[in-house]
C-alpha cells in the first residue's frame, strides 16, 4: 500500500512540476502577448495575430485614438510614425474585409476614446479570392479572450515558447518588443521566379467587397478615414493586368472614392515598386518603406508626389489610363530589371 501512495505522490509531483514549467516559461515568453511580451529575448512571433493582438489592445485601449486595419502587409507600419495619434495596428495575415468589420465593432466597444484617425488598407485579395475567414468565438460574443491562466498551463502555448526560444518564426515577419514589425529573412526578391501571393480569377462580387469596405469606413466620422493601397511590386500590377484583373480591381476601388473617403494608391508602378530590394518577396514591402507610406497619408512628405498617387478627384478612366501609363513607361526598365537578375543568376549557375 504505502508502495502505490508513494508512486502517486511521485507522480502528483512530476505533473505539478512539468505544470508549473510550462506555465513559468509561457509566462516569460507570453507567445500570445497577454503582458509585455518576450521577457527572454525580446522577440516575439506571430503564432495568432487574431488573438494575440486583441490581448495586446486590452492593454492599451485606454490611450487609443487610431485604428489601423489590413492584411499581413499592413502590419509593416509601425504605429510609432503616427505622431499625433496613438496608434494601434490590428492588421494581422490574411486579413479579410469581413473580419475587419467585425473586430472594428469589438475594438469599437472597448474603446475609451474618440477614434480620431483610422487607416483603411484595400487588398486586391478581397476581390479576387475566396479564402475563408477565421474569427475566433470571443469577437462574435463581445468577450475578452480566454484567461492567460488556462492559456499558459497549455502545451500548445508552449510549443510556440520553445519555438520563440530557439527562433523558430512561423513567418518571415516578427515583433519587436515594441510589437512592431519587423522582417527577419535572408529571401530576396526575385520577380523572375513564381510570383507570391496572387490574385488569380474572380472570386468575389466586386462591388459587393466594395460595399464592405464602405460599411467598415462607415463606423467612424467620414473625415477620420484614410484608404490605402500597400506597395505591391510592378511585376505584381504587370500580373493583374496580363490576367485582365487590373481594371477591375481600379474600377471597384473607384467606387469607393467616389463616396468622399480619402484614397491614395501606393501600387502604382514607380521607382519604388521597381526596386526589388526594398521587398523580399514583392508582396510585402520593409518597414522603411511604409515609412514613407505613412508620411504620405499623414501630409509630412512635405508635398512631394514623387511616391503614391492621390485617387480622389480622378475620373474612373483618368485613374486606370494612369496606372497603365505607369506600367507602360516602366515596361522596358522591367525587362532589364528582369533580364540583369537572370545574368546574375546564370553567373550563380
Amino acid at each position: 500500500m504505502n508502495y502505490y501512495k508513494t508512486q502517486i505522490f511521485i507522480f502528483s509531483c512530476t505533473s505539478i512540476s512539468i505544470m508549473l514549467i510550462v506555465f513559468v516559461v509561457n509566462l516569460l515568453v507570453d507567445p500570445l502577448w497577454y503582458f509585455n511580451g518576450n521577457k527572454v529575448t525580446d522577440r516575439n512571433f506571430a503564432f495568432n495575430e487574431r488573438v494575440s493582438k486583441v490581448n495586446q489592445f486590452h492593454n492599451k485601449k485606454d490611450n487609443i485614438d487610431c485604428l489601423i486595419f489590413g492584411s499581413s502587409r499592413t502590419t509593416l507600419i509601425h504605429e510609432s510614425k503616427f505622431q499625433d495619434n496613438t496608434c494601434f495596428n490590428m492588421s494581422f495575415s490574411a486579413g479579410r474585409i469581413d473580419e475587419f468589420i467585425q473586430y472594428s465593432d469589438y475594438l469599437l466597444s472597448y474603446s475609451n476614446n474618440k477614434i480620431d484617425k483610422v487607416i483603411i488598407s484595400i487588398e486586391p485579395q478581397n476581390y479576387f479570392s475566396t479564402i475563408p475567414v477565421s474569427v475566433p468565438d470571443f469577437i462574435h460574443t463581445m468577450e475578452k479572450p480566454d484567461s492567460f491562466l488556462s492559456a499558459y498551463f497549455s502545451m500548445d502555448s508552449f510549443i510556440y515558447s520553445l519555438r520563440t526560444l530557439v527562433g523558430l518564426s512561423p513567418l518571415e515577419r516578427e515583433y519587436n518588443k515594441n510589437f512592431e514589425s519587423v522582417v527577419n529573412t535572408s529571401k530576396k526578391f526575385n520577380p523572375d521566379l513564381e510570383l507570391a501571393q496572387t490574385v488569380s480569377g474572380f472570386g468575389n462580387d466586386l462591388e459587393g467587397v466594395s460595399r464592405q469596405y464602405l460599411e467598415l469606413a462607415s463606423r467612424y466620422e467620414r473625415e477620420n478615414v484614410i484608404f490605402y493601397i500597400p506597395p505591391i511590386s510592378a511585376w505584381h500590377v504587370k500580373d493583374m493586368d496580363d490576367k485582365g484583373l487590373l481594371d477591375y480591381f481600379l474600377k471597384s476601388i473607384h467606387l469607393i472614392s467616389k463616396e468622399g473617403f480619402t484614397i491614395y494608391d501606393f501600387s502604382i508602378v514607380s521607382d519604388v515598386t521597381v526596386n526589388t530590394k526594398n521587398t523580399y518577396d514583392g508582396s510585402h514591402y520593409f518597414p522603411f518603406v511604409n515609412e514613407r507610406v505613412v508620411e504620405v497619408i499623414t501630409g509630412d512628405n512635405n508635398g512631394s508626389n514623387e511616391f503614391g498617387l492621390y485617387v480622389n478627384g480622378m475620373t474612373q478612366d483618368n485613374y486606370i489610363a494612369y496606372h497603365k501609363n505607369e506600367l507602360g513607361k516602366l515596361n522596358g526598365r522591367l525587362k532589364r530589371v528582369t533580364n540583369s537578375l537572370k545574368v546574375k543568376q546564370d553567373k550563380k549557375i
